[in-house]
């Protein structure tokens, strides 16, 4: 098996970055969590300097970010960033999840989900170790907030049992992260979601972070696109995509500064398909007062 992709494009030199994960075939989640697996899961990264049209051939960086004591690991799924501001303007920060082994308060052991990053500093030739983020959280997706200070947030699909995203911020490129905490406007039924930091064509909108996810407290539906307009403390904005079935997506921003999202979709189910749908920035801005000439 070889999934969860993770894709950045390094500004400087032009050149898409892929990270992956891989695991043998025969080796499911449960087992490798647990270490009764045959092998485990690794982390690879290959290139691309022709916009996808060729890759090079994948190279193993478990050693440079994978914790020898963790079992799952997987990166994204959905985009890395490279940072924008602050002292580590430049960065790649990569958002991935892990399970780790936990005793419990009458000493039993488990097994737990968490979120963490791993970054480079020299255009993806070398990766380090970021910040991990506990307990139960697990795939995630970071955002520089907007501004100049170079403040990133991780928002993490969690496992709190309240029907909610979790958020944490780090302040020194990923390298730390807050403790997990709630994100109570963001509503989920446990699902992946996206998560990106918004500039727009115009500019009239101004920066402003974008959400996506199937937001509902109940099944893997109602597949809405939200914006915030203060670093993640309120969400006004609001956009409804797919009232059905819909799981995991993935977002950009187009050229043109309209909003390019992609998400699993169906009639009976959100695995039958997968949909790419263009959002114009008005027809989710409209309302807010925040001006959008697209």
């Amino acid at each position: 098996t070889c999934g969860n992709p993770c894709p950045v494009v390094d500004r400087k030199t032009g050149v898409i970055l892929l990270l992956m994960t891989h695991n043998l075939g025969t080796d499911g989640e449960k087992a490798i969590i647990h270490g009764t697996s045959a092998g485990t899961r690794t982390v690879w990264i290959c290139r691309s300097a022709d916009n996808g049209v060729s890759w090079s051939v994948p190279r193993e960086i478990t050693s440079e970010v994978k914790d020898p004591s963790w079992g799952w690991d997987a990166t994204g799924p959905g985009i890395g960033i490279q940072m924008l501001h602050g002292p580590h303007a430049g960065r790649l920060v990569i958002p991935a999840d892990f399970s780790y082994r936990d005793t419990t308060a009458d000493g039993k052991l488990s097994y737990q989900y968490g979120s963490c990053s791993f970054y480079s500093d020299d255009d993806g030739r070398t990766w380090h170790g970021g910040g991990t983020i506990i307990p139960k959280v697990n795939e995630c997706q970071v955002a520089e907030l907007p501004g100049k200070k170079g403040i990133l947030m991780m928002n993490m699909r969690a496992y709190f049992g309240r029907h909610c995203r979790a958020i944490a911020v780090s302040t020194d490129g990923g390298v730390q992260w807050t403790p997990p905490r709630d994100a109570p406007q963001l509503t989920e039924p446990v699902c992946q979601g996206s998560f990106l930091l918004y500039h727009g064509r115009s500019r009239g909108a101004g920066d402003c972070l974008l959400f996506l996810n199937p937001a509902s407290t109940t099944s893997r539906s109602r597949m809405t696109l939200r914006a915030s307009f203060d670093g993640g403390r309120s969400w006004p904005a609001a956009k409804l995509l797919c009232a059905g079935p819909s799981a995991y997506s993935s977002r950009t921003e187009l050229p043109s500064g309209d909003i390019g999202t992609l998400y699993e979709s169906g009639a009976g189910t959100p695995y039958e398909y997968i949909v790419f749908q263009t959002i114009k920035p008005r027809e989710l801005f409209r309302g807010t007062g925040r001006g959008a000439k697209k």
